[in-house]
């Protein structure tokens, strides 16, 4: 098996999953252009998929969503693996604080099909494919669901502290937002509560769709066409990246067109 055997159908694999998806969740993701091998073993081939909004808090190599081909067996105990890899070693900023999130929502979310490994060096979800044939043109069909069920249930827990301690801005968006807003200062006697991360973040929990859906009896907010659970979008009344934040009197429940125009305006 090489990397140029197994790229393209690792890459379909990544497109299916945008589609089986929410927007939300597929907006924000990235993938390898290429399979790599292992940095210290030749013979161990990777895929990582990542947030594209935690580059300068996490580097992809050590906080993915990571497909394993290792054929000798010399990290995992059969030759295929999917995995959510967090190297917690390699966290600079906050990681203290970062860690003891990340050991909660793996340990509390991790999906049925896998299971959680923590220890002093990382946080890992994982689930080690004994009955996988090997066929490359199973890739797909096999991992896809997998990726999904991974994915779906962990990344909407994992986006939050990504928003919480990752800014996307440059120097003069940030000092708006941190004038705008309380500025997060995190010490060994302060934890973010759940309920903090979510005010500073743009995940919605999906408790609260159904409330703003609801509220707008399933209509767009801004120009009243039928939307449901699975074709709507969220929109912060004031932008986040203006220092709106995640409240439900900040949130409406808009349609994809509506809230894609918009942007990042204020409403008028």
């Amino acid at each position: 098996m090489t990397p140029e055997d197994l790229t393209p159908f690792a890459l379909r694999t990544f497109d299916a999953l945008k589609v089986k998806l929410p927007s939300e969740i597929t907006t924000r993701l990235k993938c390898s252009r290429s399979i790599r091998r292992h940095g210290s073993a030749n013979s161990v081939l990777l895929f990582n998929v990542w947030d594209k909004n935690q580059v300068g808090l996490f580097d992809p190599k050590y906080f993915s969503y990571c497909l394993g081909y290792d054929p000798i067996q010399r990290y995992s105990t059969t030759t295929w693996y999917l995995h959510l890899w967090i190297n917690t070693i390699r966290i600079y900023q906050h990681s203290a604080q970062i860690r003891l999130a990340l050991e909660d929502i793996v340990r509390k979310q991790c999906p049925s099909s896998f299971h959680p490994e923590i220890n002093d060096q990382a946080v890992n979800v994982v689930i080690r494919c004994n009955d996988f044939s090997g066929r490359l043109e199973d890739v797909e069909s096999y991992f896809l669901p997998l990726y999904e069920e991974l994915v779906g249930t962990i990344h909407p827990y994992i986006m939050p502290i990504i928003d919480s301690f990752t800014y996307d801005l440059t120097p003069e968006q940030r000092n708006e937002v941190i004038k705008s807003r309380e500025k997060l200062y995190l010490g060994p006697k302060h934890r973010l509560s759940a309920e903090e991360i979510r005010t500073y973040s743009r995940s919605i929990p999906p408790s609260w769709r159904l409330i703003l859906l609801e509220k707008g009896k399933y209509r767009c907010a801004n120009c009243g066409c039928v939307i449901t659970m699975t074709n709507h979008h969220i929109d912060h009344i004031k932008p986040f990246s203006k220092g709106g934040l995640t409240i439900l009197s900040n949130l409406q429940a808009w349609c994809s067109p509506c809230n894609l125009k918009k942007g990042n305006r204020t409403n008028n």
